[in-house]
């Protein structure tokens, strides 16, 4: 089964001019969720369904599009932003359906199991390869001009050693301890 993102809003068409450890899936996704929130408060406040708010939003998931449909209505994009990248998105909304599209996506995103995400539904899919492939390690140079342990690659890339654990949804690396001796990545037993 393949979840919508947006619920049942569908896009218009345009008329005129143009604690405990917390992995990086659950981290990403508990990021996603706050901003997916704050935007849905946000769009109430602005909308006249809410008060003011107290905090800045500092990650906007919706736009004016400057269009209309042929009723007249302004027409939005709407975003399920994780992290920087727009995974899912939908052009077209009228304005009439862009707060239950941002309510839509928070629900949706409330409802992802961090722990064990259903990986067969397409949506919850594609978060997760972005994620994974947004935190991949990657060589990088240093101050002082040197480049980072290239252990700390993914295994097969040089002498890496760095894994993605498909049971934690997350990549173990090694670490050098308090002797200067490197420590290779082991996945935790429970």
């Amino acid at each position: 089964m393949v979840s919508s993102v947006f619920g049942n809003v569908r896009g218009s068409v345009p008329v005129g001019r143009g604690g405990s450890k917390v992995y990086m899936f659950e981290d990403a996704i508990i990021k996603a969720r706050l901003v997916a929130k704050q935007n849905v408060e946000l769009w109430n406040s602005v909308s006249g369904d809410g008060g003011p708010l107290d905090y800045e939003v500092k990650t906007i998931t919706y736009k004016d599009e400057n269009k209309k449909d042929g009723e007249g209505n302004k027409l939005y994009t709407i975003h399920c932003k994780i992290g920087t990248k727009n995974v899912h998105s939908m052009e077209h909304v009228p304005i009439d359906d862009v707060g239950t599209a941002l309510t839509n996506i928070a629900s949706f995103l409330n409802g992802i199991d961090t722990k064990n995400p259903n990986l067969n539904d397409d949506a919850i899919l594609a978060i997760y390869n972005h994620v994974k492939e947004s935190r991949k390690p990657k060589q990088k140079a240093l101050k002082d001009g040197s480049m980072t342990n290239s252990k700390l690659l993914l295994v097969g890339d040089k002498d890496g050693e760095t894994f993605w654990s498909a049971k934690y949804h997350t990549y173990f690396s090694g670490h050098v301890n308090t002797s200067g001796s490197w420590v290779s990545p082991i996945e935790p037993t429970e």
